[in-house]
């Protein structure tokens, strides 16, 4: 199995030099991106509060959002920016180090796509999967101070990990895969779910069982080691056992009014009730003078989002389930297929193209199934790839599909793609037919008609 810097006998930059060489012009590529936007650049959204929070910690050991103490985003951003706050202040200097970090991070997630595909394929196969992170949408959005750029570079850390320990079965790869789990996880809530993925995985790659048993163990003590301070912390300021994040409530309310043939807010609910009931149910929360504080209005407000959402997905089921169905089963989950995170369109006519180009990966992506079992390879992970992003697509069409949690989960595909190319070479291989074969009958016809032509 390919380690982090492999195969020292041959050399390092002998072994990788075309890898080598298209990391640094996707990272050169960043860079131009950044000079071109300016360090300061950021969408004065999401990113902007994020910085805020990161400021926040650094003066406070606080963690905030939109102002206010909160549990509605976990905590590895602000505490990750409030690290770069400390050593370069709160300026220009402070913008400079995470977007040339994040640009970093952005290429890194390059090479561990292809260390990934490289331990179980033909290098060439490896290679060509990294071209397609040269799309201006990832440069771009390597220059947002947003979970996506560290999520994905996780990711792809996580997948590398998670293959080598397949192979391995040795305790380093274990800590590669729990420490990029754990780390996307202090990111976004939904990455738990990297937690349970490897388990059939490791299944197929027959792991030795007293091993993973024991070592699912030390996972849950060691994510206890977060979770139960967290949980803690939440009920102090909120009164509620909060293991994770408060913030579904919104993007869960989004969400149903995505799809065809939702409800109107007047027949699901009354706006009144609704807040009336969730304010009755966290009455204690008040203060002496019967006011709610800042980070509680906070909290009662996604909450009552959350009670919207209820309301309006009851009355969706009861009214209409065959749109219902239709919209999170079908229309939500494909929209987040194709789209790419590109709003600010940096390099003019390239969005449409970029989309074309989702559309083929995908299909790539899934051809790789058929093409491993054909060409009994890289079965296992394939199964893996394709069925941890289906589930992942159907956790978020859940809540609110949006185009910024589509970009991060990329690399299961372009990995697929990789080991569908080894596995589409393999099987013209065993039929025969090879560039070698096809080159050599070419130059055959080619003498044969040469010769005709010359007796004729």
């Amino acid at each position: 199995m390919g380690k982090v810097f492999p195969n020292r006998k041959k050399g390092f930059f002998e072994e990788h030099w075309i890898a080598l060489i298209i990391l640094w012009l996707l990272f050169f590529e960043r860079l131009y991106m950044m000079s071109r936007l300016g360090a300061d650049y950021g969408l004065k959204s999401d990113d902007a509060s994020y910085v805020k929070a990161g400021i926040t910690f650094f003066h406070t050991g606080a963690i905030t959002m939109h102002g206010v103490v909160s549990a509605q985003i976990m905590p590895g951003l602000p505490v990750l920016i409030g690290a770069f706050v400390a050593l370069f202040g709160e300026g220009y200097g402070m913008w400079i180090g995470l977007k040339f970090f994040w640009c970093l991070l952005g290429t890194l997630a390059t090479w561990f796509v292809y260390l990934t595909i490289d331990s179980k394929a033909p290098k060439w196969a490896a290679i060509l999967p990294m071209l397609l992170f040269f799309t201006p949408d990832f440069a771009w959005q390597d220059n947002l101070i947003l979970t996506e750029t560290p999520f994905l570079f996780l990711t792809c850390l996580y997948l590398y990990g998670l293959f080598r320990l397949g192979e391995d079965k040795d305790w380093t790869s274990y800590f590669i895969v729990f420490g990029a789990a754990f780390l996307a996880f202090m990111l976004k809530a939904q990455a738990a779910v990297y937690f349970f993925l490897p388990v059939p995985y490791l299944w197929m790659k027959k792991y030795p069982s007293t091993k993973l048993y024991g070592q699912c163990f030390l996972t849950l003590l060691l994510v206890s080691c977060f979770i139960v301070p967290w949980t803690v912390r939440n009920y102090y300021h909120f009164g509620e056992l909060i293991p994770t994040t408060y913030g579904i409530g919104n993007p869960l309310l989004l969400g149903t009014y995505q799809g065809v043939g939702y409800p109107k807010d007047e027949d699901a609910f009354k706006e009144l009730a609704i807040r009336r009931a969730v304010e009755e149910e966290y009455q204690n929360l008040k203060e002496k003078d019967g006011t709610y504080s800042a980070k509680h209005k906070r909290f009662i407000a996604l909450r009552t989002d959350e009670a919207k959402a209820h309301a309006r997905m009851r009355y969706w089921w009861r009214h209409d389930r065959v749109s219902m169905l239709k919209s999170y089963l079908y229309i939500k989950p494909k929209s987040m297929l194709y789209q790419t995170f590109y709003w600010d369109e940096v390099v003019p006519h390239t969005k449409g193209a970029i989309e074309w180009g989702r559309h083929v990966d995908f299909f790539l992506a899934l051809a790789a199934l058929p093409a491993a079992i054909l060409a009994r390879r890289t079965v296992a992970e394939v199964i893996f790839l394709l069925f941890a992003y289906g589930l992942q697509v159907y956790m978020y069409a859940y809540a609110y599909v949006f185009d910024r949690y589509a970009q991060s989960l990329l690399p299961f595909r372009y990995i697929a793609v990789g080991f569908f190319l080894a596995a589409a070479a393999e099987i013209l291989k065993k039929s025969g037919w090879t560039i070698e074969s096809r080159w050599a009958i070419y130059k055959t016809e080619r003498e044969f008609n040469r010769q005709r032509k010359k007796a004729q």
